[in-house]
């Protein structure tokens, strides 16, 4: 069974590094906007390591039964809720 993994890095190398243990596609979060990059794919499981407005984008490329691990908190740079209305509905 193959799972997809989606995972975003600060470069190009560590991006390579996370697709040579296996991810489906690493993605250059300081590059690339990793929101639009994952807008239709529905992602099932978050491990969220930074939080804030990460979170807020995150929220927007996971399924509708999406399950959440955030580990740390930090102060979001905006004020916008999160809507489950906005997920996916698988």
């Amino acid at each position: 069974m193959h799972i997809p993994v989606y995972t975003t890095a600060g470069t190009d190398e560590k991006c390579r590094w996370c697709e040579s243990l296996g991810a489906t596609k690493a993605i250059n979060y300081k590059t690339q906007d990793f929101e639009t990059e994952l807008k239709n794919v529905g992602i099932d499981l978050v491990l969220d390591m930074t939080g804030g407005d990460y979170t807020i984008k995150t929220s927007d490329s996971c399924a509708w039964t999406a399950a959440w691990f955030i580990s740390a908190a930090c102060a979001a740079k905006t004020h916008r809720s999160i809507s489950a209305r906005s997920w996916k509905n698988d």
